[in-house]
């Protein structure tokens, strides 16, 4: 096997001679047992990137048949799962750290589905001509004299030239896994990576096997987009492709994409800004065909409704509407206020947009230091207007409380005795 650059362990970054010597006593079992052992996959993009790992997974292949990998790491590991022992994986979590262990694979896959035909391989090469892209198809051997990186098909240059190709063909590898065509996004909003014209021109022939891809799949391959910094590359990209409108029509376009960059990693805050201008019935309809947590359709609903309403207000707006708005939260009024005027920003810092915006943000500052907006209700409890007007539990305390409520709304607060008060006359003035 041709196994292309190889670099001496001593050569390797800091933070990846770190990790090597972390997994010698690991490593060293396989050699004892006549195998080898191999760290693969992202993390080894990103230790020889530079750019530091943050929650690594620890990722290794073998020539070891599941079977074999079991009885090495069997005494030593702290726990062990074989969930994933048929296609080939043994998870195992050592001195607290979580690592799987993959028998080299060279599988097929059915072009009805995205499901493999689970083929071990003893072949690193076939292992790596699988893998999605030539950044991924690296490895570092750690059971050679000197741990060396085994890189076939230039994935250490293209890093370093910010390119992004398949091993393989791109239509043969997409075609295998159409989820990698959304993957492709993805690094090159964290990357920085210009896609291969082969990739740009398989997905043009392609998007529809996305359709074979679950939406589970789909949703989180999306998701991980949007936590990057910016991903407004990826999405522009997404949309270029037509692959956008294949699970996300309703999105505004090209010209929401920075924004979305502006913002704070937060799937929800980033989907509002995406999807600001879709009615909260088709927004439902939409999140909820993703298979979105009702939690997250919640909060995203509720925050393109928020923000619809702050940009309905004008800035001479009564004071409670200004008390209705905060009766969502602080936290989401914060956020629909940022998303507002971003949405807003293209007249300018000088432009009425953005000045409306600001004049309602202070003016709520204003109302929080002299009220406590955060514990809006009314001065009384139910139990106190069950006393004071003699009835029985039931809709009529609903309703007074609802009065006395738009009262706090409209006027802030007010006493217990003139509470008392208003309720008296409300009571009082009632058809019963």
């Amino acid at each position: 096997m041709s196994t292309g650059d190889a670099r001496i362990h001593e050569s390797l970054p800091a933070t990846a001679q770190a990790v090597v010597e972390a997994w010698q006593p690991l490593a060293q079992r396989f050699v004892d047992a006549g195998h080898r052992l191999y760290l693969v996959g992202g993390i080894v993009r990103d230790l020889l990137s530079g750019e530091g790992v943050v929650d690594p997974d620890f990722d290794f292949t073998t020539d070891a048949t599941p079977r074999q990998v079991k009885a090495v790491i069997g005494p030593v590991v702290d726990s062990l799962w074989t969930q994933g022992e048929r296609f080939g994986t043994i998870a195992a979590k050592l001195d607290g750290r979580v690592l799987e262990i993959t028998t080299h694979r060279a599988e097929a896959y059915d072009p009805a589905s995205r499901k493999p035909d689970v083929v071990f391989s003893t072949d690193l090469l076939a292992d790596l001509s699988r893998r999605d892209f030539t950044i991924n198809a690296m490895a570092l051997e750690l059971t050679a004299e000197s741990p060396q990186l085994i890189d076939p098909f230039g994935g250490l240059t293209h890093l370093s030239q910010r390119r992004l190709l398949t091993p393989r063909a791109a239509a043969e590898s997409f075609s295998d896994d159409p989820l990698r065509m959304m993957r492709a996004a993805r690094f090159i909003a964290r990357l920085g990576l210009v896609p291969d014209a082969d990739i740009t021109a398989a997905i043009g022939g392609l998007g529809e096997r996305l359709a074979v891809v679950s939406t589970e799949r789909i949703r989180d391959e999306f998701d991980k987009l949007l936590i990057t910094t910016d991903p407004s590359e990826g999405l522009g990209f997404l949309e270029s492709t037509g692959l956008l409108a294949r699970f996300l029509p309703e999105v505004a376009g090209p010209q929401r994409f920075a924004a979305v960059g502006r913002l704070r990693a937060d799937v929800a805050l980033r989907l509002a800004t995406l999807l600001a201008d879709v009615e909260a019935p088709m927004l439902r309809r939409r999140l909820r065909s993703l298979k979105y947590s009702n939690e997250m359709i919640d909060r995203v609903t509720a925050l393109v409704s928020l923000t619809t309403c702050v940009l309905t207000l004008d800035d001479g707006a009564p004071d409670g509407d200004l008390r209705r708005l905060a009766l969502h939260g602080s936290d989401v009024l914060r956020e629909s206020l940022e998303l507002a005027a971003l949405l807003t920003e293209t007249t300018g810092p000088s432009g009425g947009g953005w000045g409306r915006l600001a004049s309602l943000a202070e003016r709520l500052d204003l109302l929080a230091a002299a009220e406590d907006l955060a514990e809006i209700q009314p001065a009384v409890k139910g139990k106190e207007i069950i006393d004071r007007l003699g009835i029985e539990p039931g809709p009529m305390v609903g309703r007074a409380l609802e009065h006395l409520l738009k009262i706090r709304l409209d006027e802030g607060p007010i006493g217990r005795d003139e509470t008392f008060t208003r309720l008296d006359e409300w009571f009082a003035g009632l058809d019963r």
